[in-house]
């Protein structure tokens, strides 16, 4: 069975689906969920390197990640008109790039979990819903919580949704000036091959972001294919890469008593010009 298969029957799951939107969203969705001054925080020095103990705060990694895109892309002089985010969850990294990003005037989610995009379709383009959504309980039995009208985020005109992988994105090659991938590299059947489908879709001059905590499982990579750094898949023939790197802690709430926490490996990287 292929890690797209296996992604896909996980996240089908009523238990996936409440673990990893109050994750990304339960800091907008629910704002008792955000301790005092949370976003402020969070945001202050995106380029500095998380420690790995955190707090289970959500949304956090979403809104440092962001951050540190934007501080790069305006460093390099790229304006981001055109924006991606490859395997995009449940939008919340599109999120904060629209609001990081204000030249934007494509952002483009490719995911390929139905229910992801579902619920991306819900809480980036304002399709309606009855307002319930799952979250983690004290076990591994879902609970779920219903929003306040005034908590959902705004709709995102510039958002689109699409589900597909990678290589399935109905834009041309060289169609991104961004390109954003968050910890999808270690859920994937050959990390170096799906770089590849990243180079494509992003144009010469164009920044890829790529971020991972490396968690790799031979249920979706076979061992002989892991790697330890991202650099590994960023084939210098074509991929520059600086000093654009930093760690950004990365937590999972799994239930009300367990947080798993990683350091995601951050690094940006710009497609050299053809030869």
């Amino acid at each position: 069975m292929s890690a797209v298969s296996v992604n896909a029957d996980r996240y089908a799951s009523l238990e996936y689906q409440g673990i990893y939107l109050r994750n990304e969203w339960g800091d907008v969705l629910f704002p008792d969920l955000r301790p005092d001054g949370a976003e402020t925080s969070a945001e202050a020095e995106p380029l500095k390197p998380d420690e790995l103990i955190g707090d289970g705060r959500p949304g956090r990694f979403y809104q440092r990640t962001a951050a540190i895109t934007a501080t790069w892309a305006e460093g390099l002089g790229i304006t981001a008109r055109r924006v991606c985010d490859v395997g995009g969850s449940t939008g919340r990294l599109l999120h904060d790039l629209a609001r990081r990003l204000p030249d934007a005037e494509e952002l483009v989610l490719a995911e390929p979990s139905a229910a992801f995009c579902t619920w991306a379709r819900r809480l980036l383009l304002g399709e309606d819903f009855d307002r319930w959504v799952p979250m983690p309980g004290p076990t591994l039995r879902t609970d779920h919580r219903r929003v306040e009208p005034t908590c959902l985020p705004k709709p995102i005109p510039q958002a689109l949704v699409y589900q597909v992988t990678a290589s399935d994105i109905p834009r041309p090659e060289g169609y991104f000036d961004v390109v954003t991938c968050a910890n999808v590299l270690d859920r994937v059947d050959d990390p170096a091959a799906f770089a590849g489908e990243l180079t494509r879709l992003l144009r010469p001059g164009g920044l890829l972001v790529i971020a991972s905590p490396m968690h790799f499982d031979e249920h979706y990579t076979s061992r002989d294919r892991w790697i330890g750094d991202v650099h590994e898949v960023l084939d210098p023939a074509y991929w520059h890469v600086d000093d654009r790197e930093v760690d950004v802690r990365y937590e999972v709430w799994q239930t009300r008593r367990r947080i798993i926490s990683y350091l995601s490996q951050v690094v940006g990287a710009v497609r050299r010009a053809e030869s």
